[in-house]
């Protein structure tokens, strides 16, 4: 007994089937290898790809050239080409304050605009001294190593002032005019 079956095939095996004629009919009368349904979008690597109805096209959107998509991982980070999502620094829009230097995140990637900084105590405005940036060195709460906390009030420190014996020189602070 034979156990082929090419003979058994109905008349159109092996012919093209399918939305975009890329199927082949098989024995059984099914269509295989028909792509003409590929449906929606997808991501294939880094780059995004929407069906027309028999082929996957382009159509993605890489607005910094960096080489993914803002479909495909780059959504937040689109218009920085160093970084995408997976590796950005920070969220677009987030700001923090590093050792008293205030930082912005516009693009993925911390920046230091120009700091308010009205005492030159190296402490900006914006992070722990809104209050007290008239007094060298004392902010409105504690940056180690560079500032007392203000609660009483904004104090001008006395020259050599030490942080670790502070507490010895209280009654030496002057206090600024209002």
């Amino acid at each position: 007994m034979s156990t082929d079956c090419g003979s058994c095939c109905g008349p159109n095996a092996g012919q093209s089937c399918g939305g975009c004629g890329r199927g082949t009919i098989q024995c059984d009368g099914s269509c295989a290898g028909d792509y003409s349904n590929c449906g929606g979008t997808t991501c294939i690597g880094t780059r995004y790809y929407v069906c027309n109805g028999c082929d996957w096209v382009y159509g993605g959107t890489d607005s910094d050239s960096d080489g993914t998509d803002y479909q495909c991982g780059d959504s937040l980070c689109d218009n920085n080409p160093s970084y995408v999502n997976s590796n950005r620094q920070c969220d677009p829009g987030s700001s923090q304050c590093n050792s008293g230097v205030f930082q912005l995140c516009p693009a993925c990637a911390w920046t230091t605009p120009a700091q308010i900084d009205n005492d030159a105590d190296l402490v900006d405005q914006r992070c722990e001294d809104p209050t007290c940036d008239n007094a060298k060195g004392v902010c409105d709460s504690a940056v180690a190593g560079k500032c007392i906390i203000g609660s009483i009030g904004c104090f001008q420190l006395p020259i050599g002032f030490n942080f670790l014996s502070g507490f010895r020189v209280y009654h030496t602070l002057k206090r600024l005019p209002a």
